[in-house]
This record gives structure tokens, C-alpha cells and sequence, in this order.
């Protein structure tokens, strides 16, 4: 028996699972197919042949962030970032003690006048990198830089180990941003006479207290019509803004046959 507890929403569009954020409802699923009764004038059902199936997904997003909303449109909408002013007195940022080694750490920074937290146009510029041992760290030797859509910023820095300076996991890493390029807006387009659909991967997954994970994946998924609603709730309303979005999955014909729709994979122990 699994108790409810929610699932992680990915979308995959080429370049790799990117975490669409919040939901505030069930993820549902739903199975559908054709069945084709044949039968005689004078006897029996012959046979049940079913056909044409596909997947119905319906979830209420709460991250009403442009960028995420755009991946489930499979083209239909677009985004288009607008950077602005260098922002060259961002606090210091502090990763705490036993990190992973060349594992993504997402860099964080906030707008040292307003407080509000960053996302990077471009990579950041950086005064320094330094260990609490291992002092100056040296950039694509002792850590690196990287894009990376799982990042609130949409970068992340990836610490190694093994560079020239031998920086161990214990030790405490101090950022000091020399320049930022901030993303002062994103705008979600829509609108052409004709187009296509380019669709994409999707997978849901709850990961229990022993990382033990329940995992639907959904091959070829894109969006159904009407199934984009931008709605701006009255202040009487109760809870939060939010986007109701559905989706079909359809067969994806370049998989083996049988498994062209989806797979349901479940851990031993998984709750």
C-alpha cells in the first residue's frame, strides 16, 4: 500500500529532466484505447481487439514560472529572457561543509537592494573561489561552471577534488561574485497561424523516506487544446495562483512494441 504523498514532474525537451516545480493537485494518468468488438450474427463475441491508445495527463502547476510553463507547450509557446543592469555588489555566498565531489551546486545570489533571489542571464564573474584550507581555487581545474535549468539562478558550480589544489569535501567554500548579469524579466509568446508540435519526455516520480522511488515515464507527451489556463484569482479567493495544464502521451513507434507508451517501474519496499 502507498500513501499519498505527492510526485516530482520532469520534462525532458532535448536537453535533459528539468523539475517544472510545484503542484497543488493529484498527477493523474489516465489510460485510454479503442476497443473493436467483433462478433457473429449467430454466435458469440468472436473477439475484443483494442487500438489506439494513448495516456491523458491533467496536473495544477503553482511554479507559474514562464520558463516551465513553456516546456509543456512542446513548442506552441516560446520564451525570451531580458537581462539587466551588472550587479557587482551581490553577498558572498557560503557552501557549507561535506559536499559532494563534482556534484551540481546551484549557485544563489540575491539582489543586494531589493533581497530578491537571482536568476543569471550569463555565467557569473567571480573575484575568487576559495577553501578554508586550500585558500584561491582554480577556475576548470579545482571547480567549474555550468548552465543548468535544476538552478533557481539557472548555474551551478561543480567542485573538484581531484584539481591541483586537492580541495577536500570538508572544507567550507566561500563565492565572491565580482559581476552578475541578472534576468530583470521573462516574457511567455504564443500566437503563429500554423505549427507543430515537437513533443517530449515526461516522468513522474515519488522517492519515500528510504529513496526508494515510484516512477511513471511517458515517452511522447504534448499538450491538449484548452489545456492552458491563465487564470488571475480575485483577493477573495482562497489558496494560490495556478494553471491548470492537461497533456496527451501517444505511442512513441521508434520503442519496442508493447512499451511504446509508457513504463511503470515501482523499487522493492517503495511507499
Amino acid at each position: 500500500m502507498q500513501i499519498p504523498d505527492g510526485a516530482k514532474v520532469e520534462i525532458n525537451d532535448g536537453s535533459g529532466f528539468v523539475d517544472v516545480g510545484a503542484f497543488n493537485s493529484d498527477v493523474t494518468a489516465t489510460l485510454n484505447y479503442e476497443i473493436n468488438v467483433i462478433s457473429s450474427s449467430n454466435a458469440d463475441i468472436i473477439k475484443r481487439v483494442g487500438r489506439n491508445m494513448s495516456m491523458e495527463w491533467s496536473g495544477t502547476l503553482i511554479n507559474l514560472n514562464p520558463t516551465g510553463v513553456g516546456k509543456f507547450s512542446g513548442g506552441l509557446l516560446t520564451t525570451e529572457s531580458t537581462s539587466g543592469g551588472a550587479i557587482t555588489t551581490a553577498v558572498d555566498q557560503t557552501i557549507a561543509a561535506n559536499w559532494t565531489d563534482m556534484a551540481s551546486i546551484p549557485f544563489a545570489a540575491t539582489d543586494p537592494t531589493t533581497g530578491v533571489a537571482l536568476r543569471f542571464a550569463a555565467a557569473p564573474t567571480l573575484t575568487s573561489v576559495d577553501g578554508d584550507t586550500t585558500a584561491a581555487l582554480v577556475v576548470n581545474d579545482d571547480y567549474f561552471i555550468q548552465a543548468d535549468e535544476n538552478s533557481f539562478s539557472g548555474y551551478s558550480i561543480l567542485l573538484n577534488t581531484n584539481g591541483t589544489k586537492s580541495v577536500a569535501t570538508t572544507e567550507v567554500i566561500t563565492i565572491d561574485y565580482a559581476s552578475i548579469t541578472p534576468i530583470e524579466k521573462v516574457t511567455l509568446y504564443g500566437g503563429a497561424s500554423t505549427f507543430e508540435f515537437v513533443a517530449y519526455e515526461m516522468r513522474l516520480t515519488h522517492t519515500d523516506d528510504n529513496s526508494l522511488i515510484r516512477r511513471l515515464n511517458l515517452p511522447k507527451v504534448t499538450p491538449n487544446s484548452g489545456g492552458f489556463q491563465f487564470n488571475f484569482k480575485s483577493a477573495t479567493s482562497d489558496g494560490s495562483e495556478e494553471m491548470p495544464i492537461t497533456c496527451t502521451a501517444d505511442l512513441d513507434t521508434s520503442l519496442t512494441n508493447g512499451k511504446q507508451l509508457f513504463s511503470w517501474e515501482v523499487e522493492t519496499g517503495a511507499s
